[in-house]
């Protein structure tokens, strides 16, 4: 009952005022048609980003990078750098309790 309810709704909002049957006032079917063609536009766009980011890491698989730590360090970069350092913290302190580490990778000589 209320998807009835938010369908007519719905259709009213796209109706025009004086409209008696089901069809889409002019302007409202213009501006749909608008913005169907801006995301679709902007999808493609996408896919020609994605496509050239697909490339850029191909070439450096390539040259024999490990894309793993070039993906941790892209994503900490992007992040807040008080928030990285602070994790990094946590970090050592976990391992050292979990691994008997110092944190300095030395581990236990």
């Amino acid at each position: 009952m209320a998807g009835q309810r938010k369908t007519r709704a719905a259709e009213r909002a796209l109706l025009g005022h004086n409209s008696a049957g089901r069809a889409i006032d002019t302007a409202a079917a213009e501006e749909l048609r608008a913005a169907f063609d801006r995301i679709q536009a902007i999808d493609a766009e996408m896919r020609g980003l994605h496509d050239k980011k697909g490339d850029v890491y191909g070439e450096l698989r390539s040259k024999g990078y490990d894309l793993k730590t070039f993906r941790v360090v892209l994503s900490r970069a992007q992040q807040d750098r008080g928030a990285v350092l602070e994790r990094d913290s946590m970090v050592d302190v976990y391992e050292a309790a979990i691994f008997g580490t110092t944190g300095d990778g030395g581990g236990d000589e």
